[in-house]
């Protein structure tokens, strides 16, 4: 998995849930601490304003979240991971797409 598909993933789950442990992001995106720091950092750059509090996880002030849907949703199931955008405030859109396509031009 890319690092934009990624970021897009983890962005999905903080949004439809309350609270993620550093430990259950690490297990699902199978990536090391350090990894999830500086993807954690990314989205810090781009406005979201994720939040940790010792011994509980990461969250996103309540503003930025997506209320949790009515049935646990599987982010394969969605198709393209890139169409959890969809989740992304209005206002930070144009960012994301500068981000992706920077990601894109230094992958070719």
């Amino acid at each position: 998995m890319n690092r934009t598909d990624r970021l897009l993933e983890v962005l999905a789950v903080l949004q439809t849930q309350k609270v993620v442990t550093v430990d259950y992001l690490k297990e699902r995106f199978h990536i090391s601490t350090r990894t999830l720091y500086r993807d954690i950092q990314l989205l810090t750059e781009l406005r979201i304003t994720v939040q940790y509090e010792n011994e509980k996880g990461y969250f996103i002030l309540k503003g930025y979240r997506s209320p949790a849907p009515e049935t646990p949703v599987n982010i394969q199931d969605l198709g393209q991971v890139s169409q959890s955008i969809i989740l992304i405030p209005d206002h930070l859109k144009n960012d994301v797409l500068a981000l992706l396509q920077a990601g894109n031009n230094v992958a070719k």
